[in-house]
Parts: C-alpha cells; sequence; structure tokens
C-alpha cells in the first residue's frame, strides 16, 4: 500500500458506540410489579423505609382504605374482648387510657394507636346479665365500645394528618392531605399488629392486664407523692411504652422524612409532637386520671364510721377517723405520713393515745 493510502486509513475514525439510554426512576418504578395487599403490609413492617419512598409512585392504588377498614375491625374486635374479659375476671385491671396510633385496649384503653393511647375502652360490659333483654343489651354494649374504640383511632389518623402537613409546608409546597392520611393509617400498622396477636391471646385463654408499665408504677416512691396531674401524665406515659407503640413512631418519621420528602430534622419534630398529643390530650380529656383514693372495708373488728375506713395514698395504711393519721391495724401503733415509720405517742402527743382495741384514737 502506498503511503497515501495509509494516510487516508488512518484518518476514518471509528464509528463510536451508542450509549444505552438510562431508565429514570420512574421509569423503573411504573416497570416494577404492583405489590399485593399482603406484600404490602410485609413491607410496611419488615422495610418501611423502602415502603414510604415508593408511596408516592403507587399511584391511585386504594390499598391503603382496605387496610384502614382491618385495622379498624381488629382493633374493635380486640376492645370488645378486653372489655368483655377485664369484667369477668378478678384481677385488677389498670385503666391507663392511652395509645398510639391504633386503639389498644391493653394500654389502658389505646387510642391514637398506640398504644396507644388515646381513646380508652369506656366501662362496661355487665358480666351478670343473661336472658334475651340482657343478650340485647350486652350486644349493644360491645357495639358501643368497638365503635369508641375505632373512633378514637380516626381522630387519632386525622390529628397525625394535620401535624404532618408542617413536612411539606416547610419546603414551601402545598400539603397534600390525602397522602398525610396515608402515612398515618400505615404507620398505625404495628399497633394493628399487637390487636391481632392479642385476639389470639385471649383466644388461648389469656387474661387482660395492666399494659405497658403501668404495672411498675405503685412501686415507685415518687408517684405515690405526686400530684393528681403528675400521677395522671405518668399513667399515660407508661400506658403507652411497648415495643410496638415505638415501632409506631419510627414509622411516622420514615413517612415524614421519605414519603413527604421532609427534612433531617424536620421529622423528628413532628414526631415529638405526636408523642405529646398522645400524652396529654388523654388527660386533659379525662381519659386518664390519676387513682382516687377509695373507702374499703374494715376487717379489723368493726372500727368506727360504720366499719368503714380511708386509705393513705402515701402509706397505703388505713386511716384512723378520730387522728387522722394512718396506723397499723396488725399493732395498732401510729404511722408517721412522711416517714411510713411508726409513732410513738408519748414522744409525739398530737397523734393521741392508743385504743384499747388496738387502734389510735379516743
Amino acid at each position: 500500500m502506498t503511503d497515501v493510502e495509509i494516510n487516508e486509513l488512518d484518518d476514518v475514525s471509528p464509528s463510536p458506540k451508542r450509549a444505552a439510554p438510562r431508565r429514570t426512576a420512574d421509569q423503573l418504578t411504573q416497570r416494577a410489579r404492583p405489590r399485593g395487599l399482603i406484600q404490602q403490609i410485609t413491607t410496611i413492617l419488615m422495610r418501611p423505609a423502602h415502603f414510604f419512598q415508593s408511596l408516592t409512585q403507587a399511584g391511585e392504588s386504594r390499598q391503603w382504605v382496605v387496610v384502614a377498614l382491618l385495622m379498624l375491625a381488629l382493633m374493635g374486635i380486640s376492645a370488645v374482648r378486653y372489655q368483655t374479659l377485664s369484667t369477668t375476671t378478678t384481677t385488677p385491671v389498670m385503666d391507663g387510657g392511652g395509645g398510639d396510633l391504633g386503639g389498644d385496649p391493653s394500654l389502658g384503653g389505646g387510642d391514637f394507636g398506640g398504644g396507644g393511647d388515646f381513646g380508652g375502652v369506656p366501662p362496661g360490659v355487665d358480666p351478670n346479665t343473661g336472658g334475651g333483654t340482657a343478650t340485647s343489651s350486652t350486644t349493644t354494649d360491645d357495639l358501643t365500645t368497638a365503635l369508641v374504640a375505632d373512633a378514637d383511632v380516626v381522630l387519632g389518623w386525622f390529628i397525625l394528618m394535620l401535624l404532618l402537613t408542617i413536612v411539606p409546608m416547610l419546603n414551601g409546597r402545598a400539603p397534600k392531605m390525602g397522602m398525610n392520611l396515608q402515612v398515618a393509617v400505615w404507620a398505625s400498622a404495628p399497633i394493628a399488629l399487637m390487636a391481632a396477636i392479642q385476639l389470639i391471646y385471649y383466644a388461648g385463654g389469656g387474661q387482660p392486664g395492666a399494659g405497658g408499665l403501668t404495672g411498675l408504677l405503685p412501686e415507685l416512691d415518687f408517684y405515690a407523692g405526686a400530684a393528681p396531674f403528675v400521677q395522671a401524665v405518668l399513667l399515660s406515659v407508661a400506658g403507652k411504652l411497648t415495643l410496638f407503640w415505638l415501632w409506631s413512631l419510627m414509622l411516622v418519621h420514615f413517612g415524614a422524612r421519605y414519603a413527604l420528602n421532609g427534612r433531617r430534622v424536620v421529622a423528628p419534630v413532628v414526631v415529638a409532637l405526636w408523642v405529646v398529643a398522645q400524652i396529654f390530650l388523654p388527660v386533659a380529656t379525662g381519659k386518664v386520671k390519676a387513682p382516687e383514693v377509695a373507702p374499703i372495708v374494715d376487717d379489723m373488728g368493726g372500727g368506727d364510721m360504720g366499719g368503714q375506713t380511708m386509705i393513705d395514698p402515701l402509706t397505703g395504711y388505713p386511716i384512723d377517723p378520730m387522728t387522722g393519721l394512718p396506723y397499723d391495724p396488725a399493732t395498732g401503733m401510729p404511722i408517721d405520713p412522711q416517714t411510713g415509720l411508726p409513732v410513738n405517742p408519748e414522744i409525739s402527743p398530737e397523734v393521741g393515745p392508743i385504743r384499747s382495741g388496738g387502734k389510735p384514737g379516743g
């Protein structure tokens, strides 16, 4: 070959390969196979971050409506079973009144779900009814219990929906109430799961009891001497503290962060506001109240005032009606309310002499 032909061959550049077009995230989402109802539920429980990232691409799916109805059914039936069993058992049940998204009867009534929660199980079903009229009354009471529990759950969803409007507004966008409601509903999935587990537990012969950490409060020294409002707040907090309630709060964070594209500092603020609402709203509305001191029958020989006396909330001892101080029924010695120790009447004359029957007083 001549030099001219070689130079002509060198001038010919190889044809560039055409780059394959890159698929956008929207195209990948559109090609992805839509998840079924069961897969949606397992995804929200096991992979919440991925679930909320893909929630905005779900289009006009109405699966969340079906899930919401299923949650309400589970929580309503669980509330009825809790009410029925708690009125037919001799185990003391503390009504803490509070929850998280999704009504939880074992949390002292549950309600927002959650544990919550706000919206406790109403007092109730008479276990001694019988016959045709009683059956009709019991059915009405059960229906009322379920409707009240479900109404409080829905109220919790709408409150959380309003709180979630903060997320898009701080991003300079108008809030989408439909998406906010979906996040609120899906975030209550752990509470609905707890209601399902409770139904299985009750079906196996289990009995209801105090929810959360409410059973530990009487063991705390500062709880007995706290103000009624503080006691009610502590009851509300203790009734919420379950794994399922914390799980639900985590879903609220993921929903605000990924489904609503919230900032890193905004999502925790929304979760904090939601926690405050679940704790203080039951106290403000009277759903959660401090335990009241009730008269009990004195079995130590009858006593004064018709055989009844009052229990001192600080020491747990009965109160002598003559001196107004607690006393130990076993020894008859008066008890100092501040220290909880017996008081010697000779050293403290204001206590009064000890009765011959073993009780302080006149």
